[in-house]
């Protein structure tokens, strides 16, 4: 078949169509690379779930035998789970779920759902007023991280809520966070000499005050349109409280007569920030699957910077995670301008300055191949893909090499170009071909591994097996062709 049909001798006969694919490629390739996603480590799925049961007032023994117990037998059931971890503390007992390593990523949404329908399942089976909960969205690593301070927790969480809403709009946002909120809460400070004056016990204060807050339809009236009717006065904030009736002995009073009514933060408060020793806010943001974490670095300071705060208060990124990226991407560009300056060194010594660009030229070729595929397979730059690419540095030259020396042999036997060009084709091709396949096995259990291992370090696989086959392409296509119009002639 090699004899029958030469891709070398094809690609030196129509100069026209391979110099029009090779500026397309260096465009196309180009384009692809610049566009690609970028990210400090490739994505991947977390095969864990957390289940936690909440019930006030039990201990941690009971938490155990009549809750965790119970859970962990219903849960055995489900076959993809591997390891139940489960541990129990007074009112709450927290079970972790890990599913087997080898359970393919495109299942675990399926078994995370039998997972819920398993709880609402042992739900009614529990003692009453258990709550169960599963979480299993904490993957997300935010690595946009903002503070902001200046300002009381309430008017931080507001501002904070108007940020959002501007991060959410920038191209490339997965999930925005706010963390540091202070729940508020309405405190009613009985008087004992009033309220035992006037017959009014605490039960009493506090069935009114619950009976108000109840909300229930009022009904609707049915004209061209069904409008609803509701029912005014329930609680809504202090006033509203100090305003509620009582029935006491001498007659109807309100709670203000009793009591006194104000609002303030929850004492202790469930969690505190600070951030150069003031209160603050923090606003986390994760990057979208397949985004570019440069721009989005560079989309959300220019989303803070032009955002309207209140007087008083600051913005603050204490964590970017574009700079980590960019550190990565630029330590490629370095080892590669390095790789490349070492090859052309080396081929300018050993093959002369014509064969060495020709040498050179490979490289970006082979790469804009590369740029193409992982962009069609949604593969980002990220360190296993960047180490893939840097591994494959010392390797993308050994076809091309190969080539240009054989056509530069066959000159000095006094061939034509044509006839030197060809030879790459129908004598060092197969073999070129045999050991690339052979380095391209060498990863491949890394490739094919069914587990977290194998989806996070896969594109190690996939990125060096299409940067030696695109190299082996290159070296049979266009370096024959490169080498018939640039080699000097043979002596």
């Amino acid at each position: 078949m090699m004899d029958r049909f030469n891709v070398s001798r094809w690609a030196v006969g129509h100069p026209a169509l391979v110099s029009f694919m090779m500026a397309c490629l260096f465009l196309a390739g180009g384009y692809g690379f610049f566009h690609l996603g970028r990210a400090e480590d490739p994505a991947f799925t977390l095969k864990n779930m957390i289940v936690s049961a909440q019930w006030p007032g039990a201990g941690a023994q009971q938490m155990q035998r009549q809750v965790a117990e119970p859970l962990e037998q219903g849960l055995r059931d489900i076959e993809a789970i591997d390891v139940l971890s489960t541990y129990c503390i007074p009112a709450a007992c927290v079970t972790q779920i890990f599913l087997r390593d080898d359970e393919r990523k495109e299942r675990v949404p399926v078994i995370w759902q039998k997972v819920r329908n398993r709880l609402s399942d042992l739900s009614p089976g529990l003692p009453s007023g258990v709550a169960l909960a599963a979480n299993d969205d904490y993957a997300d690593v935010y690595g946009y991280v903002f503070t902001l301070t200046g300002g009381e927790n309430a008017d931080l969480i507001r501002t904070s809520e108007y940020l959002k809403k501007i991060f959410q709009a920038v191209h490339g946002v997965g999930k925005v966070q706010i963390s540091g909120e202070i729940p508020q809460q309405v405190n009613v400070d009985l008087d004992p000499q009033q309220a035992a004056a006037r017959g009014i016990s605490p039960d009493q204060v506090a069935r009114s005050l619950q009976g108000r807050s109840a909300l229930a339809s009022g009904g609707s009236v049915d004209f061209t349109t069904v409008v609803p009717l509701n029912v005014s006065g329930v609680l809504d904030g202090v006033q509203s409280v100090e305003e509620t009736p009582l029935a006491g002995h001498s007659g109807t009073m309100r709670v203000r007569d009793i009591a006194q009514v104000s609002r303030d933060y929850a004492d202790p408060a469930p969690s505190l920030i600070r951030y150069g020793g003031r209160p603050a806010v923090v606003i986390a943001v994760a990057m979208a699957d397949g985004a570019d974490g440069l721009a989005l670095g560079r989309a959300l300071e220019k989303a803070a910077a032009t955002a309207v705060l209140p007087a008083g208060m600051t913005l603050t990124q204490v964590e970017d995670q574009s700079r980590v990226i960019g550190e990565a991407v630029n330590t490629f560009l370095i080892k590669f301008v390095v790789a490349l300056s070492v090859v052309l060194l080396v081929a300018f010594v050993s093959l002369g300055l014509k064969a060495g660009i020709i040498v050179a030229c490979s490289v970006p070729l082979t790469l804009a191949g590369v740029s193409l595929y992982m962009g069609m397979e949604h593969i980002g730059l990220d360190r296993i893909s960047l180490g893939a690419l840097i591994l494959s540095l010392g390797l993308l030259v050994d076809d091309a090499i190969i080539s240009i020396e054989a056509m530069v042999v066959q000159l000095e036997q006094g061939r034509s170009r044509e006839e030197a060009a060809s030879f790459a084709w129908s004598h060092t091709a197969f073999p070129m071909l045999t050991g690339t396949v052979l380095t391209v096995v060498s990863f491949l259990p890394v490739g094919l591994a069914q587990s977290t291992t194998g989806e996070y370090a896969g594109e190690i696989f996939w990125v060096s097996a299409a940067a030696l086959l695109f190299s082996w392409v290159v070296a049979v296509v266009f370096i024959p062709f490169l080498g018939v119009h640039l080699l000097p002639e043979a002596r």
